[in-house]
């Protein structure tokens, strides 16, 4: 009980100019984080075009996933993957994708929090 009447009267003696300080740096601080949600996904995005310029450029004999079918057991195929010392590139190109797409709804979601803390009117 002691820390929520502190609390209040903290708010209460706090001089009006504090608050916006603190809406000053609520927002400076969304920008803060809006910069670095950019330059994370400039990173993820030179990412994604190194591995594709790995895949175009990797040698002419691969061929991604071969299947061999190792025979029947109950009405079922059972394959084994086989996979060329390049078939990673395509897992690579994956990966990029998917952590690029997460970085932007990351940054999206920092481009909200900017217009939330910097548009409220200060006080």
């Amino acid at each position: 009980m002691r820390f929520w009447s502190f609390i209040i009267w903290f708010f209460l003696l706090l001089p009006p100019s504090a608050f916006s300080e603190v809406w000053d740096f609520s927002c400076t601080e969304a920008v803060s984080l809006l910069r670095a949600a950019q330059e994370q996904v400039v990173r993820k995005h030179d990412q994604l075009q190194e591995a594709k310029f790995s895949l175009r450029h990797a040698p002419k004999e691969f061929d991604g996933c071969r299947r061999s079918r190792r025979g029947f057991q109950g009405g079922e195929i059972h394959c084994v993957t086989h996979q060329s010392s390049q078939g990673n590139l395509l897992r690579d190109i994956l990966v990029a994708q998917r952590s690029l797409d997460a970085s932007i709804r990351d940054f999206k979601k920092h481009q909200k929090g900017l217009v939330l803390s910097c548009s409220e009117s200060s006080p």
